[in-house]
């Protein structure tokens, strides 16, 4: 069940991404245009993926193998898979990352006056 949230919030993250072309991976760090389009992908294909395995997985060894082993190596296939393309999205989306300043404070005292005559 956790992977399947992680992989519906990856999902909409990549929606985000894919659509809008801004991706914002930390607080002041932000992916602008085609990188932020093809991290979005990235960070779209575990559900997709995982549904095709497990759909194979169960068509290969469904069976041949008890259910609990078959569970397993799912949930393996599954959790690996929303590693490996989190880290691949971070990484290619960091190479290409554009670092937003935060807008300068206003001054603390108020400006100076010149004196009437």
């Amino acid at each position: 069940m956790c992977g399947l949230v992680l992989e519906i919030s990856m999902l909409v993250m990549g929606l985000i991404g894919v659509i809008t072309g801004k991706l914002t991976i930390a607080k002041n760090t932000r992916v602008e245009g085609t990188p932020a389009r093809i991290a979005g992908v990235i960070l779209m294909l575990p559900l997709p993926t995982a549904l095709f395995l497990g759909f194979m997985l169960g068509l290969l060894l469904g069976n041949s193998m008890p259910l609990e082993t078959i569970q397993i190596i799912a949930t393996v296939l599954e959790f690996g898979l929303i590693i490996v393309c989190l880290v691949v999205a971070l990484m290619y989306a960091n190479s290409k990352k554009i670092t937003v300043t935060p807008p300068a404070a206003p001054p603390q005292e108020p400006p100076a006056v010149p004196p009437v005559q």
